[in-house]
């Protein structure tokens, strides 16, 4: 999120303008192992997702409701893609008076159905087919994703090196291995 966010805050318009503000809303204070983010990216905070269940969403509820007053949101895009909080945020965020856009940051979606336990499956396409629009890590997710929801598109995670200056491998097998 944080690369995609320093991206998309240095793109401009015809005239050199920049085209977009960029919030970047965690559940954590920065880390120390965090990418580095750009001055033009604003960082916000949500109460942890793991713990806003129940009774105890209403904080999470509150503090998106603060946000996106405070910030003038228009597009909300969450990579919180599996968790049962998604739903509930999507609620807060598309409920809201200025009615956002909500966008789901898919992570390999064609295998999901198949690590769920029945119901949850279907709950995650349920959330796929109610949201906004999905953003999908590769073509063939995006494929998969367009059966539920018309408007989704590949954007691919921006590397966090260059690859022109890796050295080349000294391995002579020429065995490539994709985790």
């Amino acid at each position: 999120a944080a690369l995609l966010g320093n991206r998309f805050s240095e793109f401009k318009d015809a005239l050199g303008n920049y085209k977009y503000q960029v919030i970047l809303i965690t559940d954590e204070r920065p880390q120390n192992d965090e990418y580095d983010l750009s001055d033009r990216v604003i960082r916000e905070f949500l109460p942890a997702f793991t713990k806003s269940k129940g009774a105890a969403y209403l904080a999470r509820f509150e503090k998106w409701q603060e946000i996106l007053e405070r910030r003038k949101i228009d597009v909300v895009v969450s990579g919180l893609w599996v968790d049962p909080c998604t739903f509930w945020d999507m609620l807060a965020v598309k409920g809201f008076h200025t009615k956002p856009s909500f966008i789901v940051h898919s992570h390999n979606f064609c295998a999901v159905p198949f690590i769920f336990p029945n119901h949850e499956a279907r709950e995650l396409m349920a959330k796929y087919m109610i949201c906004d629009g999905v953003a999908a890590l590769s073509e063939i997710d995006e494929r998969y994703i367009s059966a539920f929801n018309k408007h989704v598109k590949c954007i691919v995670n921006p590397l966090a090196f260059d690859p022109d200056n890796v050295p080349d491998s000294t391995y002579t097998p020429d065995t490539i291995v994709w985790c």
